[in-house]
């Protein structure tokens, strides 16, 4: 019966694992729920399974990866975002509890057979990723954002992140080509997407990556033996070679307008490589030259040593403009070039490593949940920077799980790192070896990748870690027996598989209550009543109360039935969710500043006013949320001046006047500054007019007239116009409003209507 679910459970995870990159990467937390919840069944069928037979101590320490969900758990308790910490622990428990099956099938295996079926789902996935990518380059498949620019991102729809998994997968397979009795079968599916993973690499333009690629190739050469480390670097230069052919013939033809660049060149070369490699495999498996040099006891660091050689006069002929870095498209020159500390994107990236520093050490012990960072960044940055995403998964994981979570993180994975070490050290068997070391360079790809970008937020990104881990760990833990033996016989196990069944449980369920609410929202192209708006976001929140979204788009339904009945319950009822909305994510400034809003949609403008401040304390660099801000001050002090309302009109007009104030002090020093990913600094034409309006009615003709005469927006011109009159008469330059007057109100009839209201909101 165990065999049977442990089959089950590695088709079912298999055919998710292939299919899940074509989901964006799983990326956004809307396409994780179902395949958490999925996870979290077939988990609880495994531990059931387990219980019910006698189980084994030996089952239990890969349960040591569920000690990283659980630092999410903990981080719950001091979470910016509710809704954000939820999703993190959704992800972890998934991508442990994928890691956990895989190995207890291998337990139940009793064979190395249903490692080869790993490996070669796994790069099924390699294969389909990769020639989707290419393909899509081309027109023959449709993505969404497969390419951005000249930058091609795949299903990642990230160009660095899709780099970084093609490289995984690239170098995986060139090492499991050095296997000397590797069946035609698998040499062809190995070799097939060699091209095309080359192709990816070059033509994402990621600079992180073509620096990270070259230290992680390195290490699977160390890793290799003799006549591996011969047959890795000719199928290394190989795959390149043919891939930098390909990649400049699309460049060349791409310039020249051509509709499929480079489209024969892929296939040609793509045939010739798996050609070559068969043809090689075939020589080398001979006795030979290679073979008998192989086996030479310096050949080992032999030629790791002539690598390095080689690496350094590489990087010294790029940067010094020599051949190599000649033959390169202009467009990779510029990329290639840019490998270096002064490069914009690293330094932007270094203002946001200080901020989050910063951040990290108001909640340094368990953290500030998941996605913490995008709700309190702006509070705490020093520059006006837009940067949603660390770049720093190791920074990510100290953000969110504090030193508690990063801590137990990096002993996880160096424990696993160890056991596969171990399992290379005493592995008898070469070709067991092979295809454990495989594991090393395309890890290693992941987690120095992951210093430098945010893959680490891709859930496609930890699958594959895990799928790898899960290869190359042994089936047994090795060297930790004594620390099994604590645990008290069957029972003890038991209940240890009883609790991680629970903790999988509940937020399997709670994973799948927040797929279920997602489904009940409407389509973004459906047109629904009031109504029905109001019937599907109560479900959803009554599924999911922790999304803040939830929350403010109900009130907002709950403030139009207000609006359009004058009921009170009504009224009430939106309150409810704004209040909602603020204890779940009390320093997220987009949500304050949506309060706001729909308290001002209940005709209650002084708590509106309450929240914009509060929200433009916790951004202060958002100009949009300024100039909204000072809009509706502005617009305010105007109607109550024409109520007659003196005093309000004035503090209105006053509190606008000095958020402009204000913003000039703050924002005008950054303007000329050259800031990676600076944020829009230039207030929109028409907030001129309404801050002209503001100064204006405090009497302040001149400050008012000189913004004035920069609004150039034709919704608001005429308006802008018809103040200037106002001023101008009051400021006794009489001829200036009669030569304005006199050139507009043939075109507007209304004009001097709206001279006439503008004069009657002068308070001061």
């Amino acid at each position: 019966m165990g065999r049977v679910i442990s089959l089950i459970s590695v088709i079912a995870i298999s055919l998710l694992f292939i299919y899940t990159p074509y989901l964006r990467g799983l990326f956004f937390d809307s396409d994780f729920y179902l395949i958490e919840g999925i996870l979290a069944v077939l988990f609880l069928i495994n531990v059931v399974g387990q219980i019910g037979k006698n189980p084994r101590q030996a089952i239990l320490p890969y349960l040591i990866v569920f000690f990283i969900p659980l630092t999410h758990l903990l981080s719950l308790t001091n979470a910016a975002t509710t809704s954000g910490a939820f999703d993190n622990l959704f992800r972890w428990l998934a991508y442990t509890s994928m890691f956990v099956m895989l190995v207890w099938a291998k337990q139940a295996d009793e064979s190395t057979r249903l490692e080869q079926v790993y490996s070669t789902v796994f790069q099924l996935t390699g294969i389909w990723v990769s020639f989707f990518a290419v393909f899509g380059m081309w027109g023959f498949v449709e993505f969404k954002d497969l390419m951005l620019a000249e930058r091609l991102t795949g299903t990642f729809q990230y160009a660095n992140t899709f780099a970084t998994v093609i490289c995984a997968f690239w170098l995986y397979a060139l090492v499991v080509l050095t296997k000397k009795n590797l069946p035609i079968w698998s040499t062809i599916l190995f070799s097939l997407p060699l091209v095309a993973y080359g192709v990816g690499l070059l033509h994402s333009y990621s600079r992180g990556s073509l620096l990270v690629f070259p230290l992680a190739w390195f290490i699977g050469l160390l890793l290799l033996k003799g006549k591996g480390q011969i047959t890795y670097i000719i199928y290394s230069a190989l795959s390149g070679a043919a891939s930098f052919i390909v990649f400049r013939q699309i460049t060349t033809q791409a310039e020249q307008g051509s509709a499929n660049p480079g489209m024969l060149s892929f296939f040609v070369s793509t045939f010739v490589v798996l050609m070559l490699v068969i043809l090689i495999r075939a020589v080398l498996d001979r006795k030979s030259f290679f073979t008998s040099f192989g086996d030479k006891k310096f050949a080992r660091f032999l030629l790791p040593g002539a690598v390095i050689i080689i690496g350094v006069l590489l990087v010294l002929d790029i940067k010094s403009g020599g051949l190599v870095y000649q033959q390169l498209p202009s467009s990779l020159q510029e990329r290639v070039t840019d490998i270096n500390r002064e490069t914009a994107s690293l330094l932007g990236r270094t203002n946001v490593y200080q901020d989050a520093f910063k951040l990290s050490s108001e909640a340094p012990l368990l953290g500030v949940g998941g996605e913490g960072w995008k709700i309190l960044y702006s509070k705490h940055q020093e520059l006006p920077y837009f940067n949603n995403e660390i770049h720093n998964g190791y920074l990510e994981v100290l953000l969110n799980t504090g030193w508690l979570g990063l801590i137990l993180f990096l002993l996880v994975f160096a424990f696993l790192v160890y056991q596969i070490a171990l399992r290379i050290y005493k592995e008898k068997e070469q070709e067991e070896q092979i295809r454990t070391i495989a594991v090393f360079p395309a890890l290693a790809m992941i987690f120095m990748h992951g210093f430098i970008d945010f893959d680490f937020s891709y859930g496609t990104v930890w699958f594959v870690a895990f799928w790898l881990f899960a290869m190359g760990v042994p089936a047994f833990t090795v060297n930790v027996d004594n620390i099994v033996k604590l645990v008290p016989g069957a029972i003890g196990v038991r209940v240890i598989l009883s609790l991680s069944a629970v903790f999988v449980l509940v937020f399997g369920v709670y994973s799948f209550r927040f797929y279920l609410a997602e489904q009940a929202l409407p389509k973004a192209e459906e047109q629904i009543s009031i109504d029905e708006a109001q019937q599907m976001l109560e479900r959803a929140v009554s599924l999911n109360p922790y999304q803040v979204d939830y929350q403010v788009n109900l009130a907002n339904v709950y403030a139009a039935k207000y609006k359009n009945e004058e009921k009170e319950e009504w009224k009430t009822k939106a309150i409810q969710r704004l209040q909602a909305a603020e204890a779940l994510e009390p320093n997220n400034s987009k949500v304050l500043s949506n309060i706001g809003n729909g308290y001002l949609a209940l005709n209650d403008w002084e708590k509106a006013l309450v929240y914009f401040d509060i929200a433009m304390e916790n951004d202060p660099f958002n100009v949009q949320l300024i100039e909204s801000t000072m809009r509706v001050e502005a617009q305010l002090a105007a109607q109550f001046a024409v109520l007659k309302e003196k005093e309000t009109a004035i503090m209105l007009a006053t509190k606008a006047i000095s958020h402009y104030e204000e913003y000039h002090v703050r924002i005008e020093p950054f303007k000329p500054k050259n800031i990676p990913d600076k944020r829009p600094l230039e207030l929109v034409n028409n907030s001129y007019f309404f801050i002209g309006q503001a100064y204006i009615m405090l009497g302040q003709y001149e400050n008012g007239v000189e913004l004035l005469e920069r609004v150039n927006d034709p919704k608001v011109i005429v308006d802008a116009k018809a103040l200037l009159v106002v001023a101008y008469e009051e400021m006794g330059w009489v001829d200036q409003a009669g030569s304005i007057t006199k050139s507009l109100i043939t075109q507007y009839t209304d004009f001097a209507q709206r001279v006439v209201k503008y004069r009657g909101i002068i308070v001061q």
